[in-house]
């Protein structure tokens, strides 16, 4: 979340299939799929891995294997079941952070990280496209 901008939902649905690490720009596709929905049609978009998320995806793509494109990248996480443990996984982390302050600091923040670099890099329209709030030609970034 802090280094793709994508909210925990979007995250904790993704599926192998929708994680390109061989692409000349490394990415991950967000978008509707058995696991997750989107909230608004720009949504669906696609999110560079650069930096700690690419060695991140990197990483566990070695580890557990990606012989199945249907197959979640984060198992632990993909059912609706589970989105409550991802939540409180998040909150016991940023506690032990301490960066965590109920109801003005939360998971959800962690999005906002990134949010907060980019206003200072990157163009506007930029900003909205890997946000999938912006207009681009098929929500690409």
């Amino acid at each position: 979340m802090m280094f793709t901008g994508a909210g925990p939902n979007e995250l904790r649905g993704l599926h192998w299939g929708e994680v390109f690490l061989d692409h000349p720009v490394p990415h991950v596709e967000i978008r509707a799929n058995g696991s997750r929905r989107l909230k608004t049609g720009e949504r669906p978009r696609r999110v560079p891995l650069v930096g700690a998320a690419l060695h991140m995806m990197q990483g566990r793509a070695e580890s557990k294997g990606i012989s199945d494109p249907t197959n979640p990248v984060f198992p632990r996480y993909a059912s609706k079941q589970n989105s409550n443990t991802l939540s409180a996984v998040l909150i016991k982390m940023m506690k032990a952070a301490e960066v965590w302050e109920k109801g003005r600091k939360v998971p959800y923040s962690l999005r906002h990280t990134l949010k907060n670099y980019l206003r200072r890099s990157a163009p506007p329209n930029f900003q909205l496209l890997i946000f999938g709030h912006g207009h681009g030609e098929g929500g690409s970034a």
